[in-house]
């Protein structure tokens, strides 16, 4: 810990607190900061609310889970997202809040970076705070779904992507 990101204490164990990096994937990011869903959250924060037991029974569940796609040569560091949901409590969703760094890596072209052709470079992109908020909800058997709807004005001034749209899938083949 550093004055900079001092610990907080959650369950008995210390957690650093300050202003979470993440890359910048806007289609545009000169004039926007977007995230895709699954890389806001960080894998142990969605943690940070279950016994130890619950944590086990997820990552053990995610090891099989594993296994049965034929994934052997390593284990996963940590749960699946679709483990943890079926292990939480189901009276206790987690509302996750990341105050964002505004000076962020903008992503450039992929294939290229991955291959050590390009860095993504870093850049300022807001002089006021970004918030991003995730909420972790427990599954539920026999739940009804919802689907929610952003209207066609939100879609195009976003550049909104379909993907977002698609449903979290169970894992296991």
């Amino acid at each position: 810990a550093s004055p900079e990101t001092p610990d907080f204490i959650i369950n008995g164990k210390p957690h650093p607190i300050g202003l979470t990096s993440r890359s910048n994937a806007a289609r545009d990011p000169q004039q926007h900061y977007g995230i895709p869903k699954t890389q806001l959250i960080s894998p142990e924060d969605e943690l940070i609310d279950l016994r130890e037991e619950q944590v086990t029974t997820a990552q053990a569940e995610t090891e099989t889970d594993w296994v049965m796609r034929g994934q052997t040569d390593k284990k996963p560091a940590y749960p699946s997202t679709f483990r943890i949901k079926r292990n939480r409590p189901a009276t206790q969703g987690l509302l996750l809040i990341y105050p964002l760094n505004p000076k962020v890596a903008v992503l450039q072209n992929r294939a290229d970076r991955l291959a050590g052709k390009l860095k993504p470079e870093s850049r300022q992109i807001s002089t006021v705070p970004v918030v991003g908020i995730a909420v972790s909800f427990p599954q539920i058997a026999n739940d009804a779904k919802v689907k929610y709807f952003a209207n066609e004005q939100f879609k195009t001034e976003y550049e909104y992507p379909e993907i977002l749209d698609q449903d979290d899938d169970d894992p296991t083949p």
